[in-house]
């Protein structure tokens, strides 16, 4: 007590405070609580445990959310492998069918190509043919199946004349023995050798014989080869015969082209036989 009171007296009441056990100490200014240890440890022990206890629930959670993520990838990945796998077995099955597809037109061709060669050689070969045409006095002998294929007018001919008399002999008018040749060897063979020797003239008969007696492929196959023979030495030739025998095709390929090089066209002997008509179609064009 004695030496309580030397420090109050030397460091002032307001500086000495009791303790929570009653002892007193020395704050030099500052009160400073006495606070027990144990509670504070207790109070970090209870928010520790507090906290961990607030934790634990996300921690099984997010777990539970990832297991099912997993589940849900697993499941999506089995799904996509099934379906690859229905798609192979399709894709085998769409290949197989293809490939069975493509051996029937294979197969189908090589017969065709076959069956090509053989009717080719009745055309070198005309022993056994059954129908005579008469074209400008010169006998050009056929086989009725080949012009039955190709032509239902001349297939009609003949069997009229069936009807009449028991030979079969069909005129044929108003074109040339060399234009019946060269559709009977299309006939046959389904192309003419020495088209691109044929002259304008011949080929538009072609096409004209191709035309009156229906024979669709021929029509098609010489009309071709007309446009593509387009150019400057024929160009107005051809603007004459396709306008005289309503080949619009041909006609309006033959203009264009004039229209499109005139220049040159003009220089060529044929400008001076354009007719007056196609003349005045070409000038709308220019």
């Amino acid at each position: 007590m004695k030496m309580l009171e030397e420090l109050q007296n030397h460091h002032g009441k307001e500086n000495l405070v009791a303790g929570a056990d009653g002892d007193r100490y020395i704050t030099f200014g500052f009160i400073i609580p006495s606070v027990p240890v144990e509670e504070e440890d207790d109070g970090e022990e209870k928010s520790v445990a507090e906290k961990s206890t607030q934790k634990k629930p996300e921690v099984i959670c997010i777990e539970d959310e990832e297991e099912e993520s997993v589940t849900e990838d697993g499941e999506e990945n089995n799904a996509d492998i099934t379906r690859q796998e229905e798609d192979h077995f399709d894709n085998d099955d769409n290949w197989s069918e293809t490939e069975e597809v493509s051996t029937t037109k294979s197969s189908e061709q090589k017969v065709l190509s076959k069956l090509g060669g053989k009717i080719a050689k009745l055309y070198e070969n005309m022993e056994i043919s059954d129908v005579c045409l008469s074209v400008n006095g010169e006998e050009i002998m056929a086989h009725k199946l080949i012009l039955y294929l190709h032509s239902p007018c001349l297939a009609a001919m003949i069997k009229q004349d069936e009807w009449v008399s028991s030979s079969t002999k069909i005129d044929i008018e108003g074109f040339a023995p060399l234009t019946v040749q060269k559709a009977l060897e299309f006939m046959y063979t389904e192309t003419i050798v020495d088209v691109k020797k044929l002259l304008v003239d011949q080929m538009m008969e072609l096409s004209r014989f191709a035309t009156m007696f229906s024979i669709s492929d021929l029509k098609e196959f010489i009309n071709n080869q007309i446009i593509n023979s387009v150019n400057t030495s024929t160009a107005c030739e051809l603007a004459n015969l396709s306008s005289m025998y309503n080949e619009e095709e041909i006609h309006s390929t033959a203009l264009e082209y004039i229209t499109k090089n005139l220049a040159n066209v003009k220089l060529d002997d044929s400008f001076a036989e354009l007719s007056g008509e196609n003349a005045k179609a070409i000038l709308r064009m220019l």
